[in-house]
């Protein structure tokens, strides 16, 4: 079988494929389908140094082996080959994956997304952003459980945000500011909600990946420190989460517990979100 490689064009990213990626796959065909730098829900590292010959790398590195390197701080076992409060001040393997689809960087761990829909992350696993089995510290990578089929992953710092094949949003992580979007009375009716203390300080929080109710024919994700957006096919924008400094556009400061459409935009194709807003 073949390997294709779907390229977007201007104001689009990896997610305009799909609707196409499924067939390809179910014909048993490997499909890679790239946000390029720049644009999309990697808009945040657009520069003047970023043009053709940027997105030929972007190209080229995902048309070699599908694995990665990392290196840095590694204080939680982020960088993910095998150890921990050991800087690495030269790219290393990260331990056991291949067919890596994307590398999405939080705060203190790293989430992957490899080629078939899983998501996998390495580090310390706060806010259960890891997935529910995984609360410590994990050097060497290991699966998210209970989320699949994924097209689209987004960190938010804290929480997790991915967009599976059928325009659902799942989401799982911290919640003190209602970026889970797991609406008001949370702690009742949705499951696996806990309450973690974290450098300190005492969290809201949901290891556990759910979908969002009433959230759907979504297209495109973007996450900021508190926050979380998605895009609808419609073009239509919903914002949900920290909103100190009217950063969901509702024109309040009203933090939201569930998506709320902002007025106005109806053409949208990506968005991109601070961390700290």
């Amino acid at each position: 079988m073949a390997t294709f490689v779907l390229l977007h064009g201007a104001w689009h990213g990896g997610w305009a494929w799909r609707k196409v990626e499924p067939y390809l796959r179910s014909a048993g065909h490997k499909v890679l389908t790239p946000t390029l730098t720049g644009v999309s829900d990697r808009a945040h590292l657009l520069s003047p140094a970023v043009g053709l010959d940027t997105h030929v790398t972007d190209v080229v590195a995902l048309l070699d082996d599908g694995t990665a390197v990392s290196w840095g701080r590694n204080a939680f076992g982020q960088v993910g080959n095998g150890t921990v409060e050991v800087n690495q001040h030269r790219p290393v393997p990260v331990a056991g994956l291949k067919d890596i689809k994307a590398v999405v960087p939080g705060g203190g761990q790293t989430l992957y997304l490899l080629e078939d829909g899983t998501v996998w992350g390495a580090g310390g696993g706060f806010f259960g952003l890891l997935g529910p089995a995984n609360m410590r510290l994990h050097p060497v990578p290991v699966r998210v459980d209970g989320i699949d089929e994924v097209t689209q992953l987004i960190s938010g710092g804290g929480h997790a945000i991915a967009l599976r094949a059928d325009g659902s949003v799942w989401t799982w992580g911290r919640d003190d500011y209602g970026q889970l979007g797991d609406g008001p009375d949370a702690n009742d009716r949705v499951p696996g909600r806990t309450y973690q203390e974290h450098a300190g300080r005492g969290y809201d929080s949901r290891p556990a990946p759910h979908s969002i109710d009433g959230l759907g024919e979504v297209r495109s994700l973007a996450g900021g420190g508190g926050h979380s957006v998605a895009i609808q096919t419609d073009g239509t924008v919903w914002t949900w989460g920290d909103n100190d400094r009217g950063q969901l556009g509702h024109g309040d400061t009203e933090h939201l517990s569930s998506p709320k459409k902002v007025d106005g935009i109806t053409t949208a194709v990506a968005a991109t979100c601070a961390l700290t807003r």
